[in-house]
């Protein structure tokens, strides 16, 4: 019998060398997401308006971003990344990991019976 509902998972991870946050695994995402407060908190840096995405929510809500954060890095580890961001005004979470994360590192979920992660990824570099 199936789980009622199982949580996303975060992961503890350095943004540009600096700031210790929380990042949200989510594989049903297909961008890398920062909420503005986050992005403020990095020193603002320069926002580039090519590629600018609106996201729509489960809900069918619509939210266009401010810009994206171009080769971002992130460390998760030893690991460094460098991933492009959309900054958004609101989101329920810091840091969404989408897709492009995934595709990045090569990364694999597996659940055990509780509903356990592990993730397992890979150094691009």
């Amino acid at each position: 019998v199936s789980h009622d509902s199982i949580p996303l998972r975060d992961v503890s991870v350095i943004l540009n060398h600096t700031t210790t946050t929380k990042a949200t695994i989510d594989d049903g995402c297909s961008i890398i997401m920062i909420r503005e407060d986050l992005w403020r908190q990095l020193g603002s840096p320069p926002l580039h308006l090519d590629n600018v995405m609106s996201m729509e929510g489960a809900d069918e809500s619509v939210n266009k971003a401010l810009g994206k954060l171009k080769d971002l890095p992130l460390q998760i580890g030893s690991i460094t990344f460098y991933v492009q961001a959309q900054v958004v005004p609101k989101s329920p979470v810091p840091l969404l990991l989408g897709m492009p994360f995934f595709a990045l590192s090569n990364c694999t979920k597996t659940f055990d019976n509780n509903g356990e992660l592990t993730l397992t990824i890979t150094n691009p570099n």
